[in-house]
């Protein structure tokens, strides 16, 4: 739930979020659009409590994913799966950073099935994509919102009718 949340960067004065007030239920599959500078990554870092609101307040779940950066150690996929509790079979020789994008996005949306959190967030995630791919991104993100609050945030043009809200 955010009450009256508000953000400003202290070293910016042309930019300021909210007031924001809105809850988020889990079942819920959100849109977030809008073009650069309009707010969507000082949305999801307040939703993400990587930064503070300047006022208001806001109460999250403890057990957040963040679906947008992957390890930057060089480690195995088989050796990622298998610590996120998921069958490696296929994977077990793949170097995680050799995979192709899609591949990345499939085992991370298996991770988030997997470890239940109670908001997903997934911030640009689809961005690169073919609109084939977006629509198996965006199905897998309704499925996952059976059990979650999911956050998906873009500035493509996605259609908004997937989704219960859009911001």
């Amino acid at each position: 739930r955010l009450a009256e949340v508000t953000f400003a960067y202290s070293d910016r004065s042309d930019f300021r979020l909210g007031p924001l007030n809105m809850s988020l239920q889990q079942g819920q599959l959100i849109l977030v659009t809008g073009p650069s500078g309009s707010g969507k990554s000082s949305f999801v870092k307040i939703l993400n409590g990587s930064v503070a609101p300047t006022g208001g307040w806001i109460h999250a779940p403890r057990s957040v994913s963040i679906s947008q950066s992957w390890p930057e150690f060089d480690v195995g996929a088989g050796d990622y799966l298998r610590y996120q509790g998921i069958d490696a079979k296929g994977f077990e020789n793949k170097p995680l950073r050799g995979l192709a994008r899609m591949e990345r996005i499939r085992l991370e949306l298996g991770r988030c099935e997997r470890s239940k959190p109670k908001l997903v967030i997934m911030d640009e995630i689809t961005a690169g994509l073919s609109e084939s791919q977006i629509r198996e991104v965006v199905e897998a993100s309704r499925n996952l919102a059976r059990a979650a609050t999911v956050v998906f945030v873009s500035h493509q043009e996605i259609d908004a009718a997937a989704f219960s809200r859009h911001l």
